[in-house]
């Protein structure tokens, strides 16, 4: 059990490396210039030039590279753009609704879950045992990214207003 958990902390070194650059490299290589984006388009060009050396991006990939994974390792983000906040406290900020939401969904879906369970098990080959079965491999098959994740955190979008994040 030990060399089973040593071998898969050790990857887990190369496998955070991979996902640091590839994050890295989408945020590099993502369209606008963020010291424009920062300064606006009615920056001058010595501004925008001054902000770039500031922000360290004249520095080469590999370096700039260097800084970012550090700062992260460190648990800064950097600064919003739109917010002109840290990130760090943005996610912190929407953490306790993400929670909220997650928590509710597991909750609806268990006990959901265990109604249809029990339902179907005191009634077998029924319209409802055949049409729960049908409804959980379909929630079971659904990839998470439609609709807030599940049907369930669906509804939960639905319901809870206060959360604006949700889709409608």
């Amino acid at each position: 059990m030990r060399s089973y958990l040593a071998r898969r902390l050790l990857l887990l070194v190369p496998v955070l490396l991979g996902v640091s650059v590839v994050v890295f490299l989408v945020l590099h290589l993502s369209p606008g210039d963020p010291a424009e984006i920062m300064l606006g388009s009615q920056a001058t060009q010595e501004d925008l030039e001054r902000l770039r050396r500031e922000l360290g991006l004249t520095e080469p990939l590999h370096v700039q590279y260097f800084h970012w994974v550090t700062h992260v390792a460190r648990g800064d983000l950097g600064r919003s753009l739109w917010m002109k906040r840290p990130v760090l406290d943005e996610v912190l900020n929407r953490y306790k609704a993400t929670l909220i939401l997650t928590a509710s969904g597991l909750l609806l879906s268990t006990l959901g879950g265990i109604v249809l369970g029990v339902s179907s098990a005191v009634r077998p080959h029924s319209l409802l045992d055949r049409a729960s079965a049908v409804t959980s491999l379909f929630g079971a098959s659904m990839p998470v990214f439609p609709a807030c994740g599940r049907p369930t955190a669906a509804a939960i979008c639905a319901i809870s207003s206060p959360i604006s994040s949700c889709p409608r």
